[in-house]
């Protein structure tokens, strides 16, 4: 659990599992429940993290979390996922992680990043047809859990409730991939930057916070090149909208 205070903070505090996982030798002795029983505990308070499944009732939660795998967590750096063969619905619980494809001549092409509550992998729950093979990177610690496609799917036969929330996730998701797309081709490129700074912000809940990715990957994101970026960043500094040092932003919402 190395490295997860990089995460956490007085804003975005652990979700109970982390507290479950860690004291679980320490608890388990003076505990009613039997390990298994405890494992699904575990399992159910890292399932509320998740946006898609935290109005659902305790005994919804309760079959996910037996069909679902222990959580596991990624270094900064770490693939989640190299995209051959995966077939399953990746919940992050916590931390946040960049979707990237390789172009033909290896360079990497930078999707969207998810953070804690999100969920990946619905398409292939509704449209039978090979995946791209995307490669799924942490950029913090990130934490996951993984729900076997085949498996979900028979839960979600027999129950609407759960069908309707992953519906509702997904099409967040696509709201915003529509977002992204708009911005890409309605705003010039330093005005698409402050946008994503904004959202960052947002998503941080602090107008000062460290960039999740390099500059260059940034860049890659917004369909930059990284000269363009440093012009843009120079740019909003100017104007008096941010302050940069190294990769921490600082948002001045005072700025005219």
């Amino acid at each position: 659990m190395a490295g997860l205070n990089s995460v956490f903070n007085l804003h975005n505090p652990p979700p109970k599992c982390f507290i479950s996982l860690r004291y679980q030798v320490i608890l388990s002795p003076i505990c009613f429940m039997s390990k298994g029983e405890l494992i699904v505990e575990t399992l159910i308070d890292c399932l509320r993290a998740v946006r898609a499944f935290r109005n659902l009732p305790t005994s919804a939660l309760t079959k996910i979390a037996q069909i679902a795998s222990p959580p596991t967590t990624y270094q900064a750096g770490e693939l989640i996922s190299d995209g051959q063969g995966e077939q399953a619905l990746l919940l992050v619980v916590a931390g946040k992680a960049k979707v990237s494809l390789l172009t033909a001549d290896g360079n990497e092409n930078i999707l969207y990043l998810l953070k804690g509550g999100d969920v990946d992998g619905q398409a292939a729950l509704f449209v039978r047809q090979p995946r791209l093979a995307r490669l799924i990177e942490a950029v913090y610690p990130t934490t996951v859990i993984r729900l076997r496609h085949d498996a979900f799917q028979d839960l979600l036969a027999s129950s609407p409730l759960l069908a309707r929330e992953l519906l509702n996730s997904f099409g967040a998701r696509l709201a915003e991939l529509e977002v992204d797309n708009s911005r890409l081709h309605l705003l010039d490129a330093k005005e698409r930057l402050y946008a994503y700074l904004l959202d960052w912000e947002r998503d941080y809940q602090s107008s000062t916070y460290q960039l999740a990715m390099t500059k260059g990957e940034v860049a890659n994101w917004l369909g930059i090149t990284p000269a363009t970026l440093s012009h843009c960043l120079k740019q909003l500094v100017t104007e008096g909208k941010i302050s940069v040092q190294g990769r921490q932003i600082t948002i001045h919402h005072g700025a005219l």
